[in-house]
């Protein structure tokens, strides 16, 4: 008796679910794609220098620089943590960009070059004050 209740209630459930389901497919709009063209609008050109800068904050605040060039040093003492032992073995041919250890960093860094170039490609045709250009240009 139980089972034959299960089962209406599975079949019900499954005719409800599927019954009730959405009849139009998605259609996206990607946010995080820029054409070309977005830099040679005022926001364009302004968002992507506050990219930039954004991105390099990032970069500060997870200490990367210090592991990177300070650790190793009279500047840093080691800590207890093994699985960052070689850290503060000073060497700088370790810092790679085909190494999994600073692959973020060096992808990031490769974004914000992008962004950069970008910047100076196209915002000369940007339409705003030729003296914000220029100061946002030369921050690029």
């Amino acid at each position: 008796m139980k089972f034959r209740n299960y089962r209406y209630i599975f079949l019900l459930s499954f005719v409800i679910f599927t019954a009730t389901s959405c009849k139009k497919v998605l259609e996206e709009q990607p946010r995080t794609f820029f054409a070309p063209s977005f830099f040679t609008t005022a926001d364009g050109l302004q968002g992507g220098v506050a990219g930039i800068y954004s991105s390099f904050r990032g970069l500060w605040g997870t200490q990367i620089f210090t592991q990177l060039f300070n650790t190793g040093t009279d500047e840093s003492k080691r800590g207890s943590a093994a699985d960052v032992i070689w850290w503060f073995t000073y060497n700088n041919a370790s810092i790679k960009s085909n190494t999994d250890d600073y692959l973020g960093f060096w992808n990031t860094l490769y974004i914000d070059i992008n962004t950069a170039n970008g910047i100076l490609q196209y915002g000369a045709d940007a339409n705003v004050p030729p003296a914000t250009k220029t100061e946002l240009l030369a921050q690029a």
